[in-house]
């Protein structure tokens, strides 16, 4: 069902496929079981403060190429896998597929699945996709800029392929003053992985600013391929003792992985009062393993 325009219906399970998008002065809010967005169509409720925009699935939630979203204080919320899948086949994943802009200005931008354990209309749990290929349960393509300008941004996702996933270069996620969460477990591939171009940003003053935690009972736990020529993840708080990076890697092989191994290639980690921690848990030496220019 869509609020909005017409009547809302919690319950809907109908396949939902958009093909024109919502401009509202107020929220806007689809349910079903599999919601998909075709490309070029934007969702934007900015002409009023703290509107939200919520996709909620059954099933997967993907946005095909140049699907925008904007709001003015409103959380943007795109809650795959409610029936809080954990095992077997169901792909139920969160798919940004490449060129999507979400604004918030201050709202929070979620990417997730599950319960809603705490009732506080965020999902708790994470998006599952059960196939390992080149779809991730939570998966952000090429170009992806997600900015909350504030607002808290969260990513999870679990299956038997990569749990969070940046595949495509050019992906940024700027959370101005708000945390950023990072959270991918994987049965058979890596929980959280770089595969492009990164640049991720908060300017929080909370104790930690930004977290990645990637579990896998299989290869690499946080993992930058070699394909990754620039990683940025960086920490602008000016307030002592504030703006924590801690990122938390377990993995059969390696816990914590940059395969900078091309000339030039880069990964950057920085704060400017805050600590850096990596937590790294892998085989022999390789719990935190680095090729060149790290």
């Amino acid at each position: 069902g869509v609020e909005g325009d017409s009547e809302y219906v919690a319950a809907n399970d109908n396949n939902m496929d958009i093909t024109k998008g919502v401009t509202i002065n107020g929220p806007i809010r689809i349910t079903g079981d599999n919601i998909y967005a075709t490309n070029n169509v934007d969702f934007n409720t900015s002409s009023t403060s703290n509107a939200d925009i919520l996709f909620k699935g059954q099933g997967y939630v993907v946005m095909d190429s140049n699907v925008d979203f904007t709001t003015n204080g409103g959380d943007v919320i795109l809650w795959g896998n409610t029936v809080n899948t954990t095992t077997g086949t169901d792909n139920n994943e969160v798919d940004l597929r490449s060129t999507n802009k979400v604004f918030t200005s201050g709202g929070k931008i979620v990417l997730a699945g599950g319960l809603d354990s705490d009732n506080d209309g965020i999902p708790d749990g994470y998006s599952y996709r059960s196939y390992d290929n080149s779809i991730r349960a939570t998966d952000l393509g090429a170009n992806v800029s997600l900015d909350s300008g504030g607002g808290d941004i969260i990513l999870r996702g679990r299956g038997g392929g990569v749990g969070v996933g940046f595949s495509g270069s050019g992906t940024s996620i700027d959370s101005g003053t708000g945390t950023i969460a990072i959270d991918g477990i994987s049965t058979t591939n890596i929980g959280v992985w770089f595969g492009g171009s990164v640049a991720i940003n908060s300017d929080s003053n909370a104790n930690t600013a930004i977290s990645i935690n990637g579990n896998t009972s299989s290869s690499y736990g946080v993992f930058a391929d070699s394909s990754v020529s620039d990683l940025l993840i960086q920490s602008t708080s000016n307030t002592d003792n504030t703006g924590d990076i801690i990122i938390t890697g377990s993995g059969a092989d390696i816990g914590i992985g940059f395969d900078n191994f091309n000339s030039g290639y880069k990964t950057q980690i920085l704060t400017v009062k805050g600590d850096i921690t990596l937590n790294g848990e892998g085989t022999g030496e390789r719990a935190i393993w680095t090729h060149t220019d790290a």
